[in-house]
């Protein structure tokens, strides 16, 4: 998990620009496989090459397939928000760190009781 902060920028370069940040850091740490959920649908569409790349898009989409052919196996599905109540927490949490790293000893309260319930299976109601 990682929150960041940024500048602003339309919603699709936002999600994806994320997704790039996670494969970087999964490919770091060695990972052979992966399945990443986002929960925008279009960011994963423009991904699984179901909908054109947005120009604007392009040259983070062509780095993000270089970075899954690394992967012997990877996935990139769409959640529902509510689905994915770490990434909605983070979501909502104002950002004033320069860096893009939460670790888990500095995670808050919330989140720490969030991660508990995400492991857990149990259902999260978004309010």
């Amino acid at each position: 998990m990682f929150s960041v902060n940024v500048e602003r920028e339309e919603i699709l370069a936002l999600e994806i620009r994320a997704v790039l940040a996670g494969l970087q850091m999964a490919s770091s740490l060695g990972l052979v496989s992966i399945w990443m959920e986002v929960d925008s649908k279009s960011a994963a569409d423009v991904i699984n090459g179901k909908t054109k790349i947005p120009w604007r898009c392009f040259n983070r989409i062509q780095v993000i397939h270089q970075l899954l052919s690394q992967f012997h196996n990877w996935r990139i599905t769409h959640i529902w928000r509510e689905g994915n109540s770490v990434a909605d927490f983070l979501s909502k949490r104002k950002c004033s760190c320069k860096g893009t790293d939460i670790p888990p000893f500095l995670s808050p309260p919330t989140l720490l009781h969030l991660l508990d319930t995400n492991r857990q299976g149990n259902e999260y109601c978004r309010l």
